[in-house]
């Protein structure tokens, strides 16, 4: 992957879990703890009942510049390493679409589960992501609502002020 495009993902990735984290405090008066920058989970969380939980972020602009699919896309394989699903610490995984302004957020051990449980709901892809270093497990988001809580998240200005930039 070109370094420009792997650093613009990266801005974005970062910009959706800032997205997220306020959200959440917004809405639960949950306290931010700290951002993570290991493959481990992204957003440490003070939550009122449930005491810290740890979240993973995953941002999808895909369908912003391609085609529109409706996959999540669960990474468990990147360049050679365990990645994604298969490794967090996380307790809770959140898929977030800022172009569709949602946000699907499950419990990381019901989601395994579900995979398990389920397997005709997702589909395994080899290649996918990143000039091709990712596997990840590809699943229909709308399928997916029922076992998600979804949130409305608004679309950051900025991601529209960077686009306006490169044209």
């Amino acid at each position: 992957m070109k370094k420009e495009k792997w650093l613009s993902d990266l801005e974005d990735g970062n910009l959706g879990e800032r997205l997220v984290a306020e959200y959440l405090r917004c809405r639960f008066n949950w306290e931010i703890i700290e951002y993570n920058n290991d493959n481990k989970h992204d957003i440490k969380i003070k939550t009122h009942n449930r005491g810290i939980i740890k979240i993973e972020v995953k941002t999808d602009r895909w369908e912003k510049f391609n085609r529109i699919t409706n996959n999540m896309v669960i990474e468990t394989f990147c360049r050679g390493k365990l990645s994604g699903i298969s490794i967090t610490s996380a307790d809770y995984f959140i898929y977030f679409y800022p172009e569709w302004e949602i946000a699907y957020m499950i419990e990381v051990d019901k989601l395994k589960t579900i995979m398990k449980e389920k397997p005709n709901l997702f589909r395994y892809q080899r290649g996918v992501g990143d000039d091709g270093a990712v596997n990840a497990y590809l699943c229909n988001r709308f399928e997916m609502e029922k076992y998600f809580k979804t949130f409305k998240i608004k679309k950051s200005p900025e991601w529209d002020k960077k686009e306006a930039i490169k044209k």
